[in-house]
């Protein structure tokens, strides 16, 4: 599924949730995401349908979010 590039973020969410994504079933939305983030210039790094990317730099605190 391709999101196009300008959407609220209520229409995003809308959009990634009715994607079906139940456990061993995630491909789709994590191709989605990942295709979301490169095309606003984002490098997203991605092991199986695990899916994730840095913002700014390294000294500052991290966080995580997890969607399980």
């Amino acid at each position: 599924m391709n999101l196009p590039l300008e959407i609220s973020s209520a229409e995003f969410l809308k959009s990634i949730v009715e994607i079906p994504s139940i456990s061993g079933s995630e491909k789709i939305l994590a191709d989605t995401l990942e295709n979301f983030l490169k095309a606003h210039g984002f490098a997203p790094q991605r092991i199986g349908n695990n899916l994730w990317f840095t913002l700014g730099s390294s000294l500052g605190p991290t966080l995580l979010l997890n969607s399980h």
